[in-house]
């Protein structure tokens, strides 16, 4: 699961018998390069959602916050 908190992205992985529901909490720094392609395929999964109709509201969350680094 990944969450989304301010100008961090984190990435959460599940653990047994862990304190908090979601598991160990990780801070990943992406390079330039890394958040580019990260942006382009959100963009690009944002337009076949829009396509089919479908919700994009986490797809633009996701993409605020990683252009507003």
């Amino acid at each position: 699961m990944i969450s989304i908190n301010t100008k961090k992205i984190c990435v959460y992985f599940a653990t047994d018998g862990g304190a908090d529901m979601f598991g160990t909490k990780y801070k990943i720094n992406f390079t330039y390069d890394e958040k580019r392609i990260i942006v382009y395929s959100l963009v690009e999964l944002k337009n076949k959602l829009t396509a089919e109709g479908r919700y994009t509201d986490a797809i633009d969350d996701l993409l605020i916050k990683f252009l507003d680094d």
